[in-house]
């Protein structure tokens, strides 16, 4: 790519170009961080203290300085970037240029730097990133703070309350970047939840799939909003979020209302990822789901897509784990007539699972020995040795 060449092809390329000097630099200092190198190696700039010849100290005074052009500051917020925010002097001044300079271009790329400074490096920003997020008028800049907030518990605590005002944002992205942060925050489930719930019904389709993986984080904490997912599956007509809909039902709770819902998703919807994700949902509910396993065992029968016939093979013996012996001729029944590779894999290695409990099916497995497959004929040969009944010595 281009940032991984040598730096006199960076320094050629840019010359033909016919941008003004601090358009070149800026781009220079892209290649830099992207981990290309200009002027001077990441070495270099430990060394002597100095991006492309000048000092921590001469960059602040260019950013600081008046009638510097919105390019030049812009160009010196990356290069105070590659010396470090835990320099002091570097620390203070891109704070005053967030919450003072008038150009969003400067402001967003002292944004872009805290995104992509360490984690450990950002301890002071929680309540500069708060305000931000509270008075910047630019809707991307409040979407970026939102970002960083994210990034960490330590700093997206102290901003619970901006954060949860930025879920009323007039602007869809910043909502849809406020909901996601919430579950990042540390708070509890109570205090949140109600947040989140009317961004279920907003208009923005980013906004209500980010509520719902919100939800989904929460896991087990957020099993009374069932009813409302519920309910939005209903009406939901945007694909990746009725997605993540099927998905949550398997990782908030164990709520046996869902299970006629997903088994009639396995069973009826024309999407087959959909029918995927219910099938593995009613595997994370495990016995909570157990009333399906006759349904699920006649859709393993006919589904026409391999992967969903995969899951269920794998999920079925979490659902039915009381009841095993149920899957054993069913199973062995589909091992025989089953063309897909990866679904005999999967067949073979839960009988193998089961042990002596699967011994009604060795005679499948003993027809898997003679598959084309030579790893199928392993994997039934380890599958017998694992179901057979140890001999006993005469």
């Amino acid at each position: 790519m281009f940032y991984q060449q040598d730096s006199n092809l960076c320094t050629t390329l840019l010359a033909k170009t016919r941008l003004s000097f601090c358009w070149r630099f800026f781009i220079s200092l892209q290649i830099f961080l992207l981990g290309g190198y200009f002027l001077n190696s990441p070495n270099q700039v430990a060394a002597q203290d100095m991006v492309a010849g000048k000092t921590r100290a001469q960059w602040i005074e260019i950013v600081k300085k008046e009638g510097s052009s919105d390019n030049l500051r812009r160009a010196g917020v990356a290069a105070l970037a590659i010396f470090g925010i835990t320099y002091d002097d570097v620390d203070k001044t891109l704070a005053t240029l967030l919450a003072e300079d008038k150009a969003e271009v400067v402001r967003n790329q002292v944004l872009i730097t805290l995104a992509n400074s360490k984690k450990a490096d950002l301890s002071r920003w929680a309540n500069r990133l708060a305000d931000t997020l509270k008075n910047d008028k630019s809707p991307r800049l409040r979407q970026q703070a939102v970002f960083v907030l994210g990034r960490m518990e330590e700093l997206a605590k102290p901003a619970l309350s901006n954060i949860i005002s930025a879920c009323k944002d007039s602007v869809p992205n910043v909502r849809a970047a406020a909901v996601e942060c919430l579950s990042k925050t540390g708070a509890t489930a109570k205090s949140i939840i109600p947040v989140i719930l009317p961004l279920l019904k907003d208009e923005n389709w980013q906004v209500r799939l980010n509520s719902v993986l919100a939800l989904g984080r929460l896991e087990s904490l957020a099993s009374e909003t069932i009813p409302n997912l519920i309910q939005m599956l209903d009406t939901e007509k945007e694909a990746s979020v009725r997605l993540e809909i099927i998905r949550d039902f398997g990782m908030i709770g164990t709520d046996s209302s869902v299970v006629p819902i997903l088994v009639k998703i396995v069973k009826s919807d024309l999407n087959a990822e959909n029918r995927q994700t219910a099938a593995l949902s009613l595997g994370k509910m495990k016995k909570a789901a157990s009333s399906s396993t006759m349904t699920l065992l006649e859709i393993l029968q006919n589904d026409s897509d391999a992967t969903v016939r995969t899951y269920l093979v794998r999920e079925l013996p979490k659902i039915s784990v009381d009841q095993l012996k149920v899957l054993v001729t069913p199973f062995a029944n589909q091992l025989i007539k089953e063309t897909n590779y990866n679904v005999k894999v999967a067949i073979i290695e839960e009988l193998g699972a089961m042990g002596t409990l699967a011994i009604d099916a060795l005679p499948a497995l003993k027809k898997a020995q003679d598959d084309i497959s030579v790893e199928i004929r392993n994997e039934a040969k380890l599958a017998i040795k694992k179901i057979s009944p140890p001999k006993t010595k005469k």
